[in-house]
């Protein structure tokens, strides 16, 4: 099937979440609540292990996407984002700690970390 190939799950994630990105970027305090949102969902007791990981995806893919326009570039220029961002990574690494979702979480505090400390 065309979703078994992991090529071609990262080409339609793109294709999925450019637009997601372009509102993210443009629409005011879109992003900031988007992260906070996703913490708070995560950092709740009964979401499911499968939920979790599809949120820190999410904002990784979000994170990396450069079509049609970077993401990190605005993170950079706002102070209140990258105090948002850096929360929301350190509070998810929190939760999946020790378990099967840890690297996951080191990668997107590692990721958050970069694009916060790059400026």
């Amino acid at each position: 099937s065309y979703f078994d190939d992991a090529e071609s799950q990262q080409l339609y994630l793109a294709k999925l979440l450019g637009p997601v990105a372009v509102l993210l970027r443009h629409r005011k305090g879109m992003l900031k609540q988007f992260l906070e949102t996703v913490s708070k969902r995560v950092g709740t007791h009964n979401t499911s292990e499968t939920v979790v990981e599809i949120y820190i995806k999410a904002i990784l893919m979000i994170l990396k996407s450069k079509d049609p326009l970077p993401i990190t570039s605005m993170i950079q220029q706002s102070d209140d984002l990258q105090k948002v961002l850096l929360s929301v990574a350190k509070s998810i690494e929190t939760v999946v700690s020790g378990g099967p979702l840890a690297h996951l979480g080191g990668k997107l505090q590692h990721h958050v970390k970069t694009i916060c400390n790059s400026n």
